[in-house]
């Protein structure tokens, strides 16, 4: 059994590219997906094509460097899903590092 089976995966950057890759290959897993996206059509669009697959997915619209946005995204997510078992945030923002050692402001 996938350790993403029943998992409740968030994916920013989900709409193109290697996060849609990303959310494609995890809902194959089994996993339920939050494709999140600043292009909230682009987003439907990919949880649509997943639940045609026989996947389980949703589209969110979030722009990471809005903190209030990532938060109603974590938070709605945690309402709709109970839980959030992996969060990739994978939309690229330009800045590079550890999670720990980049700052909110960064």
């Amino acid at each position: 059994m996938s350790v993403f089976a029943e998992a409740v995966a968030v994916v920013t950057g989900g709409a193109s590219g290697i996060g849609k890759a990303l959310c494609e290959a995890l809902a194959r897993r089994g996993a339920r997906v939050v494709v999140a996206d600043r292009n909230a059509a682009g987003a439907d669009e990919v949880a649509r094509a997943i639940a045609g697959a026989h996947g389980q997915a949703c589209g969110a619209a979030v722009d990471v460097t809005d903190a209030d946005a990532v938060e109603q995204l974590i938070e709605g997510t945690v309402r709709q899903h109970g839980r959030i078992d992996f969060l990739f945030n994978n939309a690229g923002i330009g800045v590079f590092g550890e999670e720990l050692d980049v700052s909110l402001e960064d």
